[in-house]
């Protein structure tokens, strides 16, 4: 979602203005720093790093969590979500 291409409604502009807060930051890391001893599990096909567009989803149960990454891919001529990456922890 390119900001310059697709105006952003004011949920959206309120949200990053939350997640760029610095106690939100040191929130995140500290979060991101317990993931640390976690377990990446590749899911796709690729074999290389992936910069394009992509859906990222996280589950939190109780004290577990599971990260999901999905990236569009062309099957049939159709463009479907393809799992490329998980993490649970």
């Amino acid at each position: 979602m390119s900001p310059f291409r697709n105006p952003i409604g004011l949920p959206i502009q309120l949200a990053n203005k939350l997640l760029g807060s610095r106690w939100m930051t040191r929130l995140l890391h500290k979060l991101a720093r317990s993931a640390e001893s976690a377990t990446w599990r590749r899911a796709g096909v690729r074999r290389t790093a992936v910069f394009g567009n992509g859906v990222m989803t996280v589950t939190v149960v109780d004290d577990r969590w599971l990260v999901e990454v999905d990236h569009a891919a062309l099957f049939s001529g159709r463009q479907v979500l393809q799992r490329t990456a998980e993490r649970a922890g």
